[in-house]
């Protein structure tokens, strides 16, 4: 673009200084050597003999006894720097130099340096720097890659805008550098920093900035924080959902500050806990009574309110417990996995309760979610057990619950002939009874299930006596199992002493138990260890310094 400058020979002196950087302007002289000038941008002209102003195409001057002549206002940018370069030092800085740049329009005036973390963006403006070279000093940050871009700018302040090429440094830890600081994301947004003290340091300095790569500013007052750990929250000026950026700096009896080389750590501000998670079961939809003693959990995945790319630490996993409480509370012995389902195997009968709660990487936990299942497996039996006359109660009979061939549970009746089996799994049984001294008496079958889950069944028993004169028995003989039942009938109440034998006379066991109730009494002995063959018992109660002895007999052992 060109422009006119005026040099008035007669008169004194008018020269012109433009105020904008982009121009139109158009002068033209006349015959008789006026000169008019009319502006569609903003400047002015003043000389010796006052001043002329006019702005936003407004004004007209006209000048006379002059002359002109027209000069080029260089608008163009220098061109890109040649074969940039950097280069880490020992003492940490970084380096950068590049080639001389030949501007054909005009001089060069400096070079600006930008710095960044990011290959792709400019960053920040360092400085203008005169020479080919530039050592960065300011605050570089261990472990990180700094880019650097050198654009040349002239003396019409053009500044090379394209081609310009990044050069990266990566800054070092030197022997005095912090570099093993470490930031945690705490509940309730709280941030922790730990890191390994330094020899000869009198206190740190704690720095923070929102910006990766930066060192920001500083948090703490100096003298606080004379050794490794440091931690801020909310109240300290911090924002939820925030990631920060922190740096440690060592400062001397000098207050000498070692700022290169010190490794930044970032965290987030994480105050919110995660969504509640939603339990079910698809083993038991309802609370009512389910027979499946091996239920299933499964919960719909918990969310952090904010995502990790807006603030948010993430949901980490999940704590549970399965519980009989309708009202737990968080403790350490809930169990903690990274999953959304549960099994549990033969869970025993009654209510259950499962308790979900999610946790995210900051330690914050949800409110717990509850899913309550009933379960019933099993019934129970009772009833009384009479004698033949149907009213005096057996008291101290010894009862089994038949399953099959097998015995599933034994219980005895008490004073008033009262019996109970409980926690039966459902199906199908009898019950066997020992009246002392008569056969075993067995009962019809037994039905327990859902719809029948508690059973009353009184019985009265007539059985034939299998005692004789005698008055002792054993049974089972032969014993297949591990007990053994001796049966002997008491006329008073004293004391009853056991012996058994093998074959070869050598005692193998002695029992002794106390009777204080009268008529056909048990004393069972552990025989399982006893291996197979034929034995031999006596009988004999001691009253009152009387002794009756009942007569040898034979007991067989089969294994």
């Amino acid at each position: 673009m060109r422009i006119l400058l005026f040099l008035i020979l007669l008169n004194p002196v008018i020269y012109g200084a433009l105020s904008s950087v982009n121009y139109d302007l158009n002068f033209e002289g006349d015959s008789s050597g006026r000169i008019s000038g009319v502006s569609s941008s903003n400047y002015y002209i003043s000389g010796d003999t006052g001043s002329f102003s006019g702005g936003f195409s407004s004004a007209h001057y006209e000048i006379n006894n002059g002359w002109y002549y027209t000069i080029e206002i260089d608008i163009t940018p220098p061109p890109t720097v040649v074969s940039p370069a950097a280069e880490t030092l020992a003492n940490g800085n970084i380096k950068i130099n590049w080639g001389t740049v030949i501007d054909n329009e005009s001089f060069i005036r400096g070079y600006r340096i930008y710095r960044s973390v990011k290959q792709s963006t400019d960053g920040i403006l360092l400085t203008e720097a005169d020479g080919n070279e530039f050592t960065d000093t300011s605050g570089l940050i261990y472990g990180i890659t700094y880019y650097y871009r050198v654009k040349p700018v002239d003396l019409g302040a053009n500044e090379s805008i394209t081609g310009n090429i990044s050069v990266s440094g990566f800054s070092k830890s030197l022997c005095s550098s912090i570099d093993t600081l470490a930031a945690v994301s705490r509940p309730a947004g709280k941030v922790e920093l730990s890191w390994k003290s330094l020899p000869g340091l009198s206190y740190y300095r704690i720095y923070r900035s929102e910006i990766f790569g930066e060192k920001g500013t500083q948090v703490n007052a100096d003298g606080s924080t004379v050794a490794g750990v440091f931690s801020q929250l909310l109240s300290d000026g911090l924002t939820d959902g925030k990631r920060y950026y922190y740096t440690a700096q060592g400062v001397d009896d000098s207050a000498n500050e070692q700022h290169i080389g010190n490794n930044q750590a970032t965290a987030v501000c994480d105050a919110v806990p995660p969504t509640v998670p939603v339990v079910s079961s698809a083993t038991h939809p309802d609370v009512l009574p389910n027979v499946d003693n091996c239920p299933r959990f499964s919960w719909i995945e918990a969310e952090d309110p904010k995502a990790p790319g807006d603030g948010g630490c993430g949901v980490k996993g999940y704590y549970y417990l399965l519980s009989r409480s309708a009202s737990e509370s968080f403790s350490s012995t809930w169990i903690f996995k990274n999953c959304l389902t549960v099994s549990y195997d033969k869970i025993a009968d009654g209510e259950w309760y499962l308790y979900v709660l999610a946790e995210d990487n900051a330690g914050n936990k949800s409110t717990a979610a509850s899913k309550k299942i009933v379960i019933v497996t099993t019934g129970e039996i009772t009833g009384k057990v009479c004698d033949f006359d149907g009213k005096t109660p057996l008291k101290d009979t010894r009862l089994e619950l038949i399953a099959g061939r097998s015995v599933l549970k034994s219980a005895r009746t008490d004073s008033e002939g009262n019996y109970r089996f409980t926690c039966v799994p459902f199906g199908e049984y009898k019950i066997k009874i020992f009246k002392a001294g008569f056969n075993p008496f067995e009962t019809e079958a037994v039905s327990l299930s859902k719809s029948c889950k508690n059973i009353t069944m009184n019985k009265t028993v007539e059985t034939i006596q299998n005692i004789g004169a005698e008055g002792i028995a054993t049974y089972p003989n032969p014993c297949r199992t591990g007990s053994v039942t001796f049966v002997y009938k008491v006329d008073a109440p004293g004391k009853a002493v056991i012996t058994v034998f093998n074959a070869a006379g050598e005692k193998l066991a002695f029992l002794e138990e106390n009777q204080n109730l009268t008529g056909f009494r048990e004393t069972r002995w552990d025989a399982s260890l006893v291996p197979t063959g034929v034995y031999f018992y006596s009988v004999k109660l001691e009253n009152k310094g009387n002794t009756i002895r009942f007569p040898v007999k034979k007991l067989s052992i089969i294994r």
